[in-house]
């Protein structure tokens, strides 16, 4: 499994749920995502 660079925006994203205590439902779309 090759890890990619996480868009900056995605890494907010989950340090403000972090921060807050929200659930985040994180969708991550690959490059194989059509398999999963």
């Amino acid at each position: 499994m090759v890890k990619k660079k996480i868009d900056n925006r995605l890494r907010i994203l989950i340090e403000n749920g972090l921060k807050q205590f929200h659930r985040s439902l994180i969708v991550v779309v690959g490059d194989k995502g059509r398999d999963q």
